[in-house]
């Protein structure tokens, strides 16, 4: 008799925490709902809905039904989701594991370029050694043609690899060097974008994942970005964009045929 109402006790309180974190998960995504809502009414931009349907892998177009598609397919999104994957595929951290999944999408137009933002989450191994990966996404489409460049923070296995000779590209500030991990197709252009103003503007930020390539300017986190950051993420890349060169626009610039988000 008290083993079975030891058991009850525990049971129950195991029960109590489940539902009690259930609850409080579900006011926290209501919460950020309602932020991402108001930023988007604020800032005239568009807020899409969480579809229902799913969508098909990066390239092979759409299915239906919210059913988990296969390791490169999205399990819900619709549409809006499918061009996003489209557009941003050969971006990290895209390009693995699988029931992916883009929710909380706000689209909208600058004057200078477009912009995107959404949550992302993607799924690695299976069974006991299942892992959910959730990732913050804000980009931007301007009319400019990138080279590959990633400009991120330095990190421990960068400075390992450096000291084994696996180096990124080094420049001429020695404090640049040392927080930031550079690599780009083309060293030259690099160079070009990363001019002393401009890493002098990079070290006077929070360090951001920046990857840039064709249109788009991408920024990511782990986690997702808090509402409150996102103004002040479109006018750090505003002043990004504003920092290239002259000579390297006349270089990589064009003029856009878009006239929207997705065009």
């Amino acid at each position: 008799m008290g083993e079975a109402f030891v058991f009850m006790l525990v049971f129950g309180a195991v029960m109590l925490i489940v539902i009690l974190a259930s609850v409080v998960q579900a006011q926290a995504k209501k919460k950020r709902q309602a932020e991402l809502l108001d930023f988007a009414t604020r800032r005239g931009f568009v807020l899409h809905p969480n579809e229902a349907s799913g969508c098909g892998s990066f390239m092979s177009g759409y299915s239906t039904g919210g059913s988990i598609l296969g390791n490169n397919d999205f399990v819900a999104g619709g549409q809006v989701a499918a061009r996003l994957a489209s557009m941003f595929q050969a971006f990290s951290p895209f390009g693995v594991g699988h029931s992916k999944l883009i929710s909380n999408v706000i689209t909208g137009e600058l004057p200078w370029g477009s912009l995107y933002t959404f949550d992302y989450r993607y799924v690695t191994g299976g069974g006991k050694s299942r892992a959910e990966h959730h990732y913050g996404i804000v980009a931007f489409r301007v009319p400019l043609n990138f080279v590959k460049l990633n400009i991120r923070s330095e990190g421990f296995m960068d400075a390992l690899g450096g000291a084994l000779g696996i180096r990124d590209i080094q420049f001429e500030s020695d404090e640049f060097n040392r927080e930031y991990y550079v690599k780009c197709e083309n060293d030259r252009f690099a160079f070009d974008i990363l001019h002393p103003s401009m890493m002098e503007y990079l070290l006077s930020l929070q360090k951001l994942n920046w990857q840039l390539m064709g249109p788009y300017i991408v920024l990511i986190q782990s986690g997702n970005w808090p509402v409150a950051m996102l103004d002040s993420l479109i006018a750090t890349t505003e002043r990004f964009v504003q920092l290239i060169p002259d000579y390297v626009r006349q270089d990589i610039g064009f003029q856009p045929q878009w006239t929207s988000s997705f065009d």
